[in-house]
């Protein structure tokens, strides 16, 4: 039997059906100390749901967890002048000779999950009583708010006081200098990406830069060609949505404006690491404070962690410039 929103704001409030079909469903709480806990099937719809509004997470490599802390085996692969994956060497060998030893270098990260929450107070009940309306608001609005909220740490993320470690702040990124031509910060950026990554980067573009890209998208020719769209540099349709250079790019606000570091990156999101607990509390609550006032609570919280995989840049094989899952303009 489906639970969902409506459910479970007349659990809170009190015994009936819908109070039995959540006890049978999932362990009941206290109403006090945070309402009731939501079947998986709800967090599942919310989770699949968001994924339509993401950017990182589709792309991302998620392993899920059922633990605080979960071990990253991390491979120190700095150079692939001799050898790959941290000191791997593979050699050609004839029949009955000894195989050249080798040992990769591995390090151990670590995945904390962090809490990512929100609170939604003081819902009016008269609009709970809607219960098709504010059922399809919720299943709409908490999985863009979701989605929102990873990629800003996912891209953005410090690392640091509780938040997952973005793509800006990535130990492995390769900062692009910019000039004073677009076209040649693209060209720099894409020299600098991991080969293997070719098939799978996306760019991540602020939106006020959309103006100079569409500049270069449009070439002014003189009086009789008109204007002509350079071959493969910015394509959209209505499908796909736009590409650079024939990968996706994605305007969104959750790199910094335009003209300051970051406000265009080039990234394998593969190399993306999501340790997903899958343990989302949806709850609610129509005890306390808001009783008296005939309104419920709904509170929400996520537990998850992220970083890129690799921690440095990777000097390839014939000793040119260095290359990176993660290139960011600066």
């Amino acid at each position: 039997m489906t639970i969902g929103w409506a459910d479970l704001a007349l659990a809170a409030r009190g015994p009936g059906e819908a109070r039995t079909r959540v006890r049978a469903a999932m362990s009941e709480r206290v109403p006090s100390q945070g309402g009731f806990l939501v079947p998986e099937e709800l967090r599942a719809d919310m989770v699949l749901a968001s994924l339509e509004a993401a950017i990182i997470r589709p792309l991302a490599t998620v392993i899920p967890v059922s633990t605080l802390r979960t071990g990253l085996p991390v491979v120190d692969d700095t150079t692939h002048a001799s050898s790959v994956f941290g000191g791997m060497a593979w050699s050609w060998t004839e029949e009955g000779q000894a195989i050249t030893a080798s040992s990769a270098a591995y390090a151990r990260g670590v995945l904390e999950a962090k809490k990512l929450a929100a609170y939604l107070g003081g819902v009016p009940d008269e609009l709970l009583a809607d219960a098709p309306a504010f059922e399809a608001f919720m299943r709409a609005v908490v999985p863009m708010g979701l989605a929102w909220s990873e990629d800003q740490a996912f891209i953005a993320g410090t690392g640091t006081a509780g938040q997952p470690q973005g793509v800006l702040n990535a130990p492995c990124a390769i900062p692009v200098t910019r000039t004073t031509s677009l076209q040649a910060d693209v060209a720099n950026m894409v020299t600098r990406m991991l080969p293997q990554s070719f098939q799978h980067c996306i760019w991540l573009c602020s939106p006020d830069k959309t103006g100079a890209l569409l500049q270069i998208f449009l070439n002014f020719g003189s009086a009789t060609t008109g204007v002509t769209a350079p071959s493969g540099w910015l394509q959209a349709n209505p499908t796909d949505g736009w590409t650079l250079l024939g990968r996706p790019i994605k305007f969104t606000e959750h790199v910094p404006a335009s003209g300051t570091k970051g406000d265009l990156i080039l990234v394998d999101p593969r190399f993306y690491v999501i340790a997903d607990r899958k343990q989302m509390e949806i709850s609610a609550s129509a005890k306390g404070a808001k009783f008296p006032l005939d309104e419920t609570e709904f509170r929400i919280v996520s537990r998850l962690d992220g970083r890129i995989w690799l921690q440095s840049p990777v000097t390839p094989q014939n000793s040119s410039q260095t290359v990176s899952p993660v290139v960011i303009l600066t």
